[in-house]
């Protein structure tokens, strides 16, 4: 049988192109930030900043957060995650004489380059700088950077459509992060606690 050029570098094309595959989603989780003291009342000795995500990064990534009611989510850039070794929130706050637990738990830091940052990353920046200020803080994250604040809450990452809602949950008292993605759904609670 003669294989034909053409139809070679059709199969090849295929092939460059993911074989027809469909795209990955992006990675989704929940920003949570902790003010510590050492004693009740006291000064914010530290401010550890953690996502959980719905599975392991495989390379350093970026989140951009969102929050927010009405048609529109606020956005919050950005997080790097540069190391993707995953810790426990309890061994982390163990540090700290605080517990707690979660899965696939990264270490986050700000953005470096703060042109990037949104005007409601400035405002979380300057609270995180107040050693007064021990109020925890938490927002959905998305493996996205955004062009613009705010964002509808329908949007595409990377060949995927992504639907994004948060809301309080009154049955069980839990506030509510739910992506879509593409025909998937992945959803993350947290206690109702002051924020």
């Amino acid at each position: 049988m003669k294989t034909s050029p053409a139809l070679l570098l059709a199969a090849l094309s295929v092939l460059a192109c993911g074989g027809g595959r469909a795209a990955e989603p992006p990675v989704v989780g929940v920003l949570e930030q902790f003010g510590i003291t050492r004693t009740p009342g006291g000064p914010v000795t530290a401010r550890p900043t953690y996502i959980l995500t719905d599975r392991k990064l495989a390379a350093p990534t970026t989140f951009s957060g969102l929050q927010g009611g009405g048609s529109n989510a606020s956005v919050i850039c950005c997080y790097d995650v540069k190391n993707l070794v995953p810790v426990t929130l309890a061994g982390e706050l163990a540090k700290y004489g605080q517990d707690d637990d979660f899965r696939y738990l990264y270490v986050a830091a700000p953005t470096a380059d703060r042109r990037r940052w949104t005007s409601l990353m400035e405002v979380l920046m300057h609270s995180r700088a107040d050693p007064a200020d021990a109020m925890p803080f938490s927002a959905a994250v998305i493996a996205a950077r955004f062009g613009k604040d705010p964002t509808p809450r329908t949007f595409d990452v990377g060949g995927v459509r992504v639907g994004f809602e948060d809301f309080y949950r009154k049955k069980t008292d839990r506030l509510v992060y739910r992506f879509t993605l593409g025909a998937d759904k992945v959803e993350f609670s947290e206690e109702a606690r002051p924020h």
